[in-house]
């Protein structure tokens, strides 16, 4: 698995995800203030041809709660595929939240811009 810390010191990993259409791997944010799977830019989602799933309220950080659409996809971060439900989000950044984390230690070394993640 891939890591690194961009040019802003945004920690980054590939992760492959996998829809009806098309696999792919792509750079995702490590987001802990996101406590769900995975947010994919249309841009990205669009090509992998995700299935509607459902729909579900969400809470932004601002106290907002709105109906957003959830997708299904599959996810991998090392050679284990598992489930994910996927948010599209208007932006251009992939986001991975703490569910696909969520049995995992995590290092983030800023000073030495070194990224581990040891997944159980």
């Amino acid at each position: 698995m891939k890591t690194y810390f961009d040019q802003v010191f945004h920690p980054i990993v590939e992760i492959t995800v996998s829809g009806l259409e098309k696999t792919a791997s792509i750079p995702a944010l490590i987001d802990t203030g996101f406590d769900g799977y995975l947010s994919l830019p249309l841009t990205l989602a669009l090509p992998l041809g995700l299935k509607l799933a459902y729909y579900t309220p969400i809470t932004l950080a601002d106290g907002t709660v709105k109906e957003e659409l959830v997708f299904e996809a599959k996810a991998k971060l090392s050679k284990d595929w598992q489930k994910a439900a996927v948010f599209i989000n208007r932006g251009s950044v992939a986001l991975l939240g703490t569910k696909l984390l969520e049995k995992s230690k995590i290092l983030l070394d800023f000073p030495n811009r070194k990224i581990q993640i040891q997944l159980s």
